[in-house]
């Protein structure tokens, strides 16, 4: 009698998820995870607007499906992939935890990004290459935050730790510190919207991070079986130039930033 009851349980906790799973996605519709990730991933008046919500967008079009976006947590957001509740998500690294249940695809939309160095416009303290750091009186990070394993591991450098990347940049313009180091989409958005543009400069410099991005299809999804489809469409969105037209559109031009000056592809 147990038994029995432990297997009906288990059988109507099956099909409660399977029910769910049904409310978020269906064989015409592509659902997006969607966490906030300025300036890439934006939602604002309602509206999920950044680069990654036009590639999102641009894949459901070649599909011939319709985006349906779901907001969440980072944290929410991955679970919906894990159980397949949400089809693909943009904008997370490829790690070997989440390859268990994310299929990354084999055309990445930003092949590198960097960790760069900003200061004054008429500062001296603009590092050509490593050794330069040691001669800066100080260098702004993040508490917590992660660059590159060289800078990371080295104690002799005069790191000054704040909060947040805004309380670096506004102690920069108030001559607190003399360099700050930053993921590079990170400080053009900042500087953007700091309107900061015209009183720095980035250092020549850089730590490329050789590490490319892919979309990601949950192995759980219901459209799963898609996965050739989307690889397609994927290439040929990077390979007829839309991929590069929509970061134009949504990245570039909005925050005033050179193209030969980011570090992307």
């Amino acid at each position: 009698m147990l038994s029995q009851l432990k297997c009906l349980i288990l059988g109507l906790v099956l099909l409660l998820e399977s029910s769910t799973a049904m409310s978020y996605a269906s064989e015409g519709k592509l659902v997006i995870a969607f966490s906030e990730l300025p300036p890439w991933k934006v939602f604002n008046n309602n509206k999920f607007e950044g680069a990654y919500a036009a590639l999102a967008r641009e894949i459901a079009k070649r599909l011939n499906m319709q985006p349906k976006f779901e907001l969440c947590s980072l944290k929410r957001c991955l679970f919906m992939m894990q159980v397949g509740h949400a089809d693909i998500i943009i904008g997370v690294k490829n790690t070997l935890e989440r390859q268990q249940y994310i299929e990354f695809l084999n055309t990445p939309y930003r092949a590198s990004s960097a960790k760069v160095f900003y200061t004054l416009r008429n500062s001296r303290y603009a590092p050509d290459k490593y050794q330069d750091l040691y001669a800066v009186p100080s260098i702004g990070t993040k508490i917590g935050a992660k660059y590159f394993p060289r800078f990371d591991r080295d104690d002799s450098l005069k790191k000054v730790p704040a909060p947040n990347n805004k309380q670096n940049f506004s102690k920069l313009v108030r001559h607190k510190i003399d360099l700050i180091l930053i993921a590079e989409d990170q400080g053009e958005f900042l500087i953007h919207q700091l309107k900061l543009r015209d009183q720095l400069k980035k250092a020549n410099f850089y730590y490329r991070d050789q590490s490319p991005r892919y979309v990601g299809l949950s192995k759980k999804s219901i459209n799963f079986s898609k996965l050739e489809r989307i690889q397609t469409a994927m290439t040929e969105i990077k390979k007829s130039g839309t991929l590069r037209q929509i970061m134009l559109d949504n990245f570039f031009v909005p925050y005033n930033i050179a193209t030969d000056q980011f570090h992307w592809e």
